[in-house]
């Protein structure tokens, strides 16, 4: 689960019956009673294009985890930034 009421969702749609195109694929964000709010799946926000195989899925499933992994660093060196200038201010404040 994402937030509250939003969790990552694998949206797979089959071809109908006598349709020659291949399923296609997609990574969205949805709320949790998506069907119960009448909400259209179709105007969610999608993660990734459609995918009309396992292996293309699977490598924006990657880059979406590579994408996370960068959005982690950021705050990781913004609150070791933060950590040593509150350090430096105490430190500071002892030594008067």
């Amino acid at each position: 689960m994402i937030s509250g009421n939003l969790y990552l969702d694998l949206y797979f749609e089959k071809p109908n019956c006598g349709d020659r195109s291949p399923p296609r694929a997609y990574v969205r964000l949805s709320p949790l009673l998506l069907q119960l709010r009448g909400i259209d799946p179709r105007t969610l926000i999608f993660l990734t294009p459609d995918c009309l195989a396992f292996s293309e899925l699977n490598a924006h499933i990657d880059m979406l985890q590579e994408e996370l992994e960068n959005v982690r660093k950021r705050p990781r060196r913004r609150f070791r930034k933060a950590d040593q200038e509150n350090i430096a201010a105490k430190e500071k404040i002892r030594m008067g």
